[in-house]
């Protein structure tokens, strides 16, 4: 795997309104994303 810029993104949160997702539109055009979930 070739070395490149590392990008940290939170594409979600809860909101006063609820759950807001902005997986589709922060995670659109990479050519490789890794995601990482666990507990707090």
């Amino acid at each position: 795997m070739r070395q490149g810029k590392a990008k940290y993104v939170f594409p979600g949160n809860n909101t006063p309104q609820g759950f807001l997702s902005l997986y589709h539109e922060g995670l659109a055009g990479l050519e490789q994303v890794f995601i990482l979930k666990g507990g707090p």
